[in-house]
């Protein structure tokens, strides 16, 4: 797995980015990790809709978006499954589950990182596992 995970690491990190070469934000990190490893497409979602603090809200890219039916959600992850974590009280950050404890995520200012999920960084900020309709 490391040899699979080892390509991404150090993907800059750009609010907004869609593009691998320039930068990434945690969207667009698995809109590419998606594409690249699953050949699944998911939509760019270039206008997250935003609250009225200005804060992106990752949960409309998955569960308020005219794709949801394309994503389930689990409270047991699998590899490649979405994991959704609450920043500031707002569903605002994804990552992408590599194992039973790892996930990758774009991180301001690192870039593409490696991280547990079961940390106690992120564990008390999971929201939920998102499971895409193909890989169920």
């Amino acid at each position: 797995m490391a040899n699979q995970i080892e390509k991404y690491i150090g993907i800059p990190w750009l609010m907004g980015g869609r593009d691998e070469n320039v930068g990434l934000d945690c969207w667009g990190w698995v809109r590419y990790y998606y594409e690249d490893c699953l050949g699944i497409i998911l939509p760019t979602y270039d206008g997250i809709s935003k609250f009225e603090n200005g804060t992106k809200d990752c949960s409309n890219i998955i569960t308020h978006s005219p794709t949801y039916a394309d994503f389930e959600r689990f409270d047991s992850p699998q590899k490649d499954d979405i994991a959704m974590f609450m920043i500031g009280g707002f569903p605002i950050h994804v990552g992408v589950v590599v194992d039973d404890k790892l996930m990758l995520h774009a991180d301001d200012p690192r870039g593409v990182i490696v991280d547990n999920y079961r940390s106690l960084k992120w564990k008390s900020r999971l929201e939920g596992f998102y499971r895409h309709k193909d890989r169920i």
